[in-house]
């Protein structure tokens, strides 16, 4: 299984509101999934969560924009599995979007394997468990079949707004 790390946003709104706050001068310009949590990157929290999962072994690709790829470089350095490729965009307004930059690596680097999509800027709770969840994905039929197993939770925001996160595993074909 190979593992793939969608980090080629730009967080355009976090960006304006830290500019407009004002209070957090040191974030802007951070790319969402380099953003200090816990006393480290977001995306770092990621590589800990697969270290502890042999199944996804390996490299773990991560798909960046081209005006923050030496931003991830720098960050990369520290993980020897890590393969950067660039979306080719240098503004949000020519981002290819998620779906593009998942086939950005698989024709890149010839991926022809089940493929793990992380969005880099998300991270789930305490509970949540790689294992557990790729044990789920082999038990289910996109495990054979070719599509893909899309789990999700929905997390009540302040106010009325609600948010869903999902985590995707796909097979690539």
């Amino acid at each position: 299984m190979k593992v793939l790390i969608l980090a080629a946003g730009f967080g355009t709104r976090l960006q304006r509101d830290i500019r407009e706050c004002g209070t957090h001068k040191e974030l802007e310009n951070v790319p969402k999934p380099l953003l200090p949590v816990s006393g480290k990157p977001v995306i770092s929290h990621w590589m800990e969560i697969l270290g502890t999962c042999p199944e996804t072994g390996g490299d773990v690709y991560v798909v960046v924009n081209d005006a923050n790829f030496g931003q991830f470089q720098e960050w990369a350095a520290e993980y020897p599995t890590v393969r950067l490729v660039s979306s080719g965009c240098s503004t949000n307004d020519t981002r290819p979007g998620a779906v593009a930059c998942i086939h950005i690596p698989v024709k890149h680097f010839g991926i022809q394997d089940h493929l793990l999509v992380i969005g880099g800027d998300t991270l789930f709770c305490e509970d949540f468990i790689l294992a557990d969840f790729l044990a789920a994905f082999r038990n289910s039929p996109a495990a054979s079949s070719g599509g893909a197993f899309i789990p999700y939770y929905t997390c009540p925001d302040e106010g009325d707004n609600i948010a869903t996160y999902s985590l995707t595993l796909y097979l690539v074909v």
